[in-house]
């Protein structure tokens, strides 16, 4: 529905400009290209994007976090896949862990309960520390900061 309002919009906008132009009116053309290029990028920032469920990775992240009742300071941390945003949806308690190997080098009874990863970390954690481990969710989306997809894990503490 919103991408059949971007194209009318979009084809409204070309020929406004388009006429305003050829009857030698460049101020009221200007006009109709700052008006369309406003209700455009409201239709896509505030219709459009918010439905494209790839580009709200941390969001959904969240959701699993919130519906499994980690929402305490000290209930999960962030490896690897390490976005403030994933804070912000979350709820603000969950903490960055600025080491990778953090499952292969500390003590599973320091672990949060929750832990969110990637599979690139995952794959690297030993069988012994993953048997401590539950995967509860796995979300495919965009990593904005590293331009590409990503596989985030959500793995509980057993």
């Amino acid at each position: 529905m919103v991408s059949l309002a971007i194209a009318a919009v979009g084809f409204e906008w070309a020929r406004s400009v388009f006429k305003s132009f050829r009857r030698g009116n460049p101020q009221i053309a200007a006009f109709a290209m700052g008006a369309g290029t406003l209700v455009i990028v409201a239709l896509v920032y505030g219709g459009f994007l918010p439905s494209v469920s790839p580009i709200q990775t941390s969001r959904r992240v969240a959701e699993v976090l919130r519906a499994e009742g980690a929402t305490r300071l000290g209930d999960a941390i962030m490896i690897d896949y390490k976005e403030p945003s994933l804070a912000f949806y979350q709820g603000g308690t969950i903490r960055e862990e600025s080491n990778d190997q953090y499952l292969a080098q500390t003590n599973p009874l320091l672990w949060p309960r929750w832990i969110v990863l990637t599979h690139r970390v995952w794959d690297s954690v030993p069988p012994d520390a993953r048997a401590r481990l539950q995967a509860v969710a796995e979300v495919e989306g965009w990593w904005y900061p590293k331009g590409r997809r990503v596989e985030v894990l959500v793995v509980r503490k057993r």
